[in-house]
């Protein structure tokens, strides 16, 4: 596996921590792989076990808190990214206080999109980035583990927020 052709052009693209940075509404990932959430703002970062899937997420937001960007970061088990709120605001590891931050960024987005939308230089099919307002991101590790910790009627009033 480690010799293969695919790996070894993988290897040769990766980048330094240092070399991800957040501009112009884009993450270099890769030499060859740029995020560009101003157009694709979503994102699943799924993969086994020590895979490497914190460090990534750590990269990510370490190149954000850069950026004028807002961030929040919601973190069930207590792990690694709970750890962030000793440097940052906005990171919850209590099932109150995710169920709670999950509610207030969608008020958030909500009443975002209504005052943009009063903006006088508006227009449809823009974004945040057109009316030069800051990216807004929420991430939200083990998401399965936060669910298993939910009733059925707190699981259905969390799909109201994020369906």
């Amino acid at each position: 596996m480690w010799n293969t052709p695919c790996f070894t052009i993988m290897i040769a693209n990766r980048i330094g921590i240092e070399e991800v940075v957040a501009e112009n509404g884009a993450l270099r990932l890769m030499k060859n792989q740029v995020w560009a959430y101003d157009s694709l703002p979503h994102m699943l970062i799924a993969g086994g076990t020590g895979g490497g899937k914190t460090y990534f997420l750590l990269t990510i937001i370490q190149a954000l808190l850069k950026s004028e960007a807002e961030l929040f970061v919601l973190d069930p088990k207590n792990a690694d990214l709970a750890d962030l709120a000793t440097v940052m605001p906005h990171v919850y590891s209590q099932k109150e206080e995710i169920s709670a931050c999950v509610e207030d960024f969608y008020e958030r987005m909500m009443a975002r999109s209504k005052s943009m939308k009063e903006m006088p230089n508006y227009k449809t099919g823009e974004n945040y980035a057109y009316l030069v307002l800051p990216p807004n991101f929420l991430f939200f590790d083990e998401y399965v583990a936060y669910m298993e910790m939910l009733t059925m009627k707190e699981k259905m009033t969390l799909a109201s927020f994020t369906i």
